[in-house]
């Protein structure tokens, strides 16, 4: 079963209330923050460390993101599978897997069934 994790280099209690709030509290299985894990993203320890915690080796990792360095260029570069969620149409560079929508992401990580 996959697991699903927020990494976010907000404040731990603050993405918690945002996961609680929004409801997807129930398909999170665990909040993790750059406060809490001692470093930042785009920092490849970040995701690393996020992945340790899972209990889920890097290169068996999918990372969503919206920022393209920080999050999908950042996370391939750590060893995981980086997917930029590029909401406003930006050109993407070669290499990078990008969605538009999340209600995209299902049928891109069909693979993976």
């Amino acid at each position: 079963m996959a697991q699903i994790a927020v990494l976010s280099n907000g404040n731990q209690g603050q993405q918690e209330e945002k996961v609680s709030r929004t409801g997807l509290g129930r398909y999170i299985d665990v909040v993790l923050t750059s406060d809490q894990l001692g470093v930042a993203k785009p920092d490849p320890r970040a995701f690393e460390l996020a992945c340790g915690r899972l209990g889920v080796p890097t290169r068996a990792a999918v990372y969503v993101g919206d920022q393209l360095e920080a999050d999908a260029l950042a996370a391939t570069a750590a060893g995981l599978r980086g997917i930029w969620l590029n909401r406003t149409g930006k050109t993407v560079p070669s290499g990078v897997e990008a969605i538009d929508n999340l209600t995209d992401l299902p049928s891109l990580l069909e693979d993976l069934d």
